[in-house]
Formats: structure tokens, C-alpha cells, sequence
């Protein structure tokens, strides 16, 4: 089976799609930008709460995909302290 996580292609899709989604985080800021009230002590409606987790959530999944691209999927060492440690019952015997 091969591993299409490792293609050139899959890095070049997941960086596009973290261009776009910088782009909806901006056109998300703009909206939210637009609805700005001019008094100061206004406060903000569903629309304005759900416009900026947008943006948020937007812009971090494309600062993620464009500076990581494929390299999300690869494989993290972890130190023997943080692993899982099972009972000896629940244990596979090999």
C-alpha cells in the first residue's frame, strides 16, 4: 500500500487549502470589521461572536497548513514518561 501522505502532491493540496483558508479568514475579519458599532459601549451580537471564531479558527488552521503542508502527518516522538502504560491484564501477550 503506498502512503500518499508523502506526495509532493498532497503537500502542494494542504498548502492550498491553507491559502484559502487565510482567505476566509480575512473576508470573516472584514465582515466583522463592517459591523463595528460606533458607540463604545455596544455589545457585540451572535453575528459578531460567530464572525470572530471564524477568523480565529480560520487563521490557525492556515498558519498550520501553510508553514507545515504534509509534514502534519508525520511522526512525533514521545518520551517514555507520557506513554499510555496498560494494566497487565489488558496487556497483548506476543
Amino acid at each position: 500500500m503506498d502512503d500518499r501522505r508523502q506526495e509532493k502532491r498532497t503537500d502542494i493540496g494542504l498548502r492550498l487549502c491553507g491559502i484559502l483558508s487565510g482567505w476566509l479568514s480575512l473576508r470573516a475579519a472584514w465582515k466583522l470589521a463592517a459591523l463595528h458599532p460606533s458607540e463604545s459601549h455596544a455589545d457585540p451580537g451572535a453575528k459578531a461572536l460567530l464572525l470572530a471564531a471564524a477568523t480565529f479558527l480560520c487563521a490557525s488552521v492556515a498558519a498550520v497548513l501553510v508553514t507545515q503542508g504534509r509534514h502534519i502527518f508525520d511522526r512525533v516522538d514521545v518520551g517514555e514518561r507520557w506513554r499510555l502504560r496498560l494494566p497487565p491484564h489488558r496487556r497483548n501477550p506476543r
